[in-house]
C-alpha cells in the first residue's frame, strides 16, 4: 500500500512538472544568429576536420552551430502591455534589425 501511494505520488509530480514545462516552452523563444559567408565555411571545414579525427560528437555540436540552433530567452510581460525579450548579450549582438 505505501509503494502505491508513492508511486502515484510520484506519477502525480511528474505529470504537473510536465504541464509547467511545456506552458513555460511557450514563452523561451530561439534566436539563430546571423553568421557571415566565411564563419559558416570555416564551421563545416572544422565540423569535418573533427569528423575525420573521430570527433564525432563535437562535429555534430559544431555542424550544430553553422544551422544557428542556438539562443534562448524569456518574454516579460508587464501589467501596462509592453513586451520585453530577457536573453544574453551574445545572443544579440549580431542581430539584424
Amino acid at each position: 500500500m505505501r509503494h502505491s501511494l508513492a508511486l502515484i505520488l510520484a506519477i502525480l509530480i511528474a505529470s504537473i512538472g510536465a504541464a509547467i514545462s511545456a506552458e513555460i516552452k511557450e514563452y523561451v523563444p530561439t534566436v539563430k544568429p546571423v553568421y557571415s559567408s566565411g564563419t559558416l565555411a570555416f564551421l563545416d571545414k572544422l565540423g569535418d576536420s573533427m569528423k575525420r579525427d573521430g570527433y564525432l560528437e563535437a562535429a555534430a555540436i559544431i555542424k550544430s552551430y553553422a544551422t544557428g540552433v542556438f539562443g534562448s530567452g524569456f518574454v516579460y510581460a508587464t501589467k501596462e502591455g509592453a513586451d520585453y525579450i530577457v536573453t544574453n548579450r551574445h545572443v544579440v549582438s549580431r542581430r539584424r534589425r
